[in-house]
């Protein structure tokens, strides 16, 4: 053994948000740490960690189905794999964008193989632990709260008598709430314009035609941005009229995440997870009743008549980086 008591794998694009979680992590350790990186087709990068055998006694790993394979079972394969090839040292996968009621059986039973192969089960809130449950996982899963990173808060002055603008940030993705944002625009009171920050997933191009064509027959415009680089991202974020994050089976959500950390309190969707995250961080998000068609509109109207409710300075305490990456390592330790 090297002397390092901990590594990280990380797996998929830089800019996406799972990856980021990961990245962010081992940014943030107090200690040193090993690194894999196995890109974005990890079937054919698992080579690379048998050369880290030894390396570390633990290893890290943020795990969400569509970066690991083309098919669920693809996915869990290439985790299985893992833990054979770094073994005897102890593979800690935290489990994001876990299957919902709705989910194809194929998710359920991936999610369930690789809980079955960690060592250690991390979720972010016990909403996904419930979840977790429901896939018929019956071993220990600790929860430990998605983190808000540290950036910096910034202040863009609004053109006069410019058309409001409804924000959406991330992956267009089946579930993520795109249309449902554009719609609910659509009854506002007022002219406002949507603005997706991000592009597709992979595999999901089609959503961009399906978004604009729904724009067009709703006559509500809207922009869609494409990958926003980090150097752009908070200009972008500060920009933002109103912040909304509409996900169909909203969990823990890199996206509320990030806008809470730049300084927004974006419109999220009731349910026990904004439940879980008014507990830790009271008055960041702002939630509305999905179940009500009135009460997107009804909040994206009171956001742009008080754009100061949009605005916040969280006092988030546990939640930063620092704190989390700690709580991960106690986990091995």
């Amino acid at each position: 053994m090297s002397g390092i008591s901990s590594g990280f794998v990380h797996i998929g694009p830089e800019w996406h948000g799972v990856t980021r979680f990961g990245r962010l992590l081992q940014a943030a350790a107090p200690e040193p740490t090993a690194t894999v990186e196995m890109g974005c087709n990890p079937a054919r990068a698992l080579d690379l960690v048998s050369h880290q055998r030894g390396r570390a006694a633990a290893w890290f790993l943020q795990f969400t189905d569509h970066l690991f394979g083309d098919h669920p079972a693809d996915a869990a394969t290439v985790v299985v794999d893992l833990v054979r090839r770094l073994a005897p040292a102890r593979l800690v996968v935290t489990l994001h964008d876990l299957p919902g009621d709705d989910s194809p059986p194929a998710r359920c039973a991936a999610y369930l193989q690789v809980a079955t192969a960690a060592s250690v089960v991390v979720v972010c809130s016990t909403h996904e632990r419930a979840r977790l449950r429901r896939c018929g996982y019956r071993g220990r899963v600790d929860v430990v709260p998605h983190f808000v990173e540290a950036r910096p808060t910034t202040r863009i002055e609004r053109r006069p008598r410019s058309t409001p603008t409804v924000g959406v940030l991330g992956f267009l993705f089946p579930g993520k709430g795109h249309l449902s944002v554009l719609r609910a625009c659509a009854r506002c009171r007022r002219e406002v314009e949507m603005v997706a920050l991000g592009g597709p997933s992979p595999g999901h191009a089609h959503l961009v035609d399906q978004l604009l064509a729904e724009s067009r027959r709703l006559g509500v415009a809207c922009t869609i941005t494409g990958w926003i680089p980090e150097t752009d991202l908070d200009h972008r974020l500060a920009a933002i009229d109103v912040p909304v994050t509409a996900h169909e089976a909203i969990s823990a959500s890199s996206s509320i995440a990030t806008w809470i950390a730049a300084g927004r309190r974006p419109i999220v969707p009731a349910g026990d997870y904004v439940d879980e995250l008014l507990t830790a961080a009271p008055g960041t998000v702002a939630p509305y009743d999905a179940g009500d068609r009135c009460a997107l509109p009804d909040s994206i109207d009171a956001a742009v008549v008080d754009p100061s409710s949009t605005r916040q300075v969280a006092d988030l305490g546990g939640l930063s980086v620092p704190m989390i990456v700690s709580r991960y390592l106690g986990l091995v330790r």
